[in-house]
């Protein structure tokens, strides 16, 4: 059994790589007596993404890891991106299997040197792993100031007001000169100093609660301001004033007032376009319902009005013209305006064999609630069988009817003959103008005829 154990632990050890990258790793003994190994030993290294090389056979000759010396391997297998740790495992052959491992050191073509630390006797037939160093953490890092891990190495930063030169070293950084400071203007002045700056008050001004800012007379609490109190608002500035806008209005040719906005002009409203209308007022606007629409809780939209009945909206009884009934394709036997609901055996639309993606529209003429759909076919054997809805507000921009969920597009169960009126009625009733409907399977022939039933709000 222990036999079997092995030759399946040495399989999994020399099984396949997919090789990419070229990793030289170098591997130092201890210096402690007898640390050094006659055993087999693999590595497997572990990027920061969680990937590994799987395993890798490090050994070459009973020269290999002797006791306080360091040996070079370069070794092909999958690229893992930088390192963030690596497993060590040795089995239990030759005289002398026992083993103390010092560190490891891992390189490829332009990465930076990842070191590992054991300092450790390694278990034979167990997997161990050391993450890669963290100079900052050792006290190795050669910063000045402040020393941040990047995983496979450092970096150094500084404190304010200083700046890196070099890759460790920090030098005070002159705030006034590159304009990295917050000294007001027209009231201070800039004055470096070592880790920072200051801002001394200009001559007239004096110190304030802020220390990059200095006082000066505020012509708005004075009163002695210009600013017309209807459009305006008066801002205290260092010397002076200005009248700013209130919301609504915009400046003029006085400095003084502004003139009113005309937000529905100008587009920076809210008011939802498909259901409301805007309307200007002096300094804002309102926003007004909409034709089939009614005010909800929201000052910038309108919910449609309901109606909870349905009813023929007028494909067969001749109430939609001829004229609103349109069709992708036809036969000049059978145009789209004849697709009205009962109207004989023969009469129907019938779309062209040819065409790809075949279609009937119809044009409410107003918003209308559409809860149900039926639909014939013709005589002999012409009709659908499955057909989707879309619908349109503009007759330009549409959407497709779907299931509840709203995730799949719906697809309509038609007629199973020719004769008999096939009707569904929608889960979720639409408020629209347009409908089309796009069969999508059929019998012998795209041939239809169809009503359309729901409501118009009052």
């Amino acid at each position: 059994m222990l036999i079997l154990r092995y030759l399946s632990l040495l399989a999994v050890l020399n099984g396949a790589h997919v090789y990419g990258t070229n990793y030289e790793i170098k591997v130092t003994t201890s210096q402690e007596p007898f640390a050094g190994t006659d055993a087999r030993v693999y590595v497997n290294l572990i990027g920061v993404n969680g990937a590994s090389t799987g395993s890798i056979k490090l050994h070459n000759s009973m020269q290999d890891f002797e006791r306080g010396r360091t040996d070079t391997f370069y070794r092909d297998a999958s690229p893992v991106g930088h390192l963030k740790a690596i497993k060590v495992h040795r089995d239990n052959s030759g005289f002398g299997p026992n083993w103390k491992l010092a560190r490891i050191t891992v390189r490829f073509s332009g990465s930076p040197l990842y070191k590992f630390y054991f300092n450790k006797w390694i278990p034979a037939y167990r997997w161990t792993t050391a993450n890669e160093e963290n100079e900052c953490r050792a006290g190795l890092a050669l910063c000045q100031h402040l020393c941040i891990d990047t995983g496979s190495g450092y970096n150094c930063a500084c404190r304010t007001g200083f700046k890196l030169e070099g890759r460790y070293k920090c030098t005070d950084v002159d705030e006034c000169s590159t304009g990295e400071q917050k000294c007001h203007s027209q009231t201070t002045t800039c004055k470096n100093n070592l880790r920072g700056y200051t801002c001394p008050c200009k001559r007239g001004y004096q110190p304030g609660q802020s220390a990059y800012e200095c006082q000066d007379m505020n012509e708005c609490m004075a009163g002695n301001r210009k600013c017309e109190g209807k459009t305006t608002n008066c801002k205290n500035n260092f010397g002076s004033y200005s009248c700013e806008c209130k919301d609504g209005f915009e400046l003029g040719l006085s400095p003084y007032k502004c003139n009113d906005i005309n937000e529905c002009i100008a587009g920076n409203h809210k008011c939802e376009e498909k259901t409301t209308s805007c309307k200007n007022n002096f300094g804002s606007y309102t926003c007004k319902c909409k034709g089939g629409y009614e005010p909800e809780p929201s000052l910038y939209k309108c919910n449609a009005k309901r109606c909870n009945i349905s009813i023929p909206l007028g494909m067969e009884n001749g109430h939609i013209s001829n004229q609103s009934i349109t069709a992708s394709s036809y036969y000049s036997r059978y145009p789209p305006w004849l697709a009205r609901l009962k109207s004989g055996a023969e009469e129907s639309w019938y779309a062209l064999p040819s065409d790809p993606n075949p279609w009937i529209q119809v044009d409410l003429d107003k918003l209308t609630w559409l809860r149900g759909v039926a639909t014939q076919g013709k005589r002999f054997s012409f009709f659908v069988k499955t057909y989707k809805l879309a619908y349109s507000l503009d007759g330009i921009h549409w959407s497709t009817y779907k299931k509840a969920n709203g995730e799949k597009e719906m697809v309509f169960k038609g007629n199973t003959d020719p004769y008999k009126v096939a009707k569904v009625e929608l889960d979720n009733p639409i408020f629209t103008r347009y409908v089309r409907l796009y069969p999508k399977t059929w019998r012998d022939g795209i041939a239809l005829k169809m009503e359309l039933y729901g409501c118009r709000p009052a």
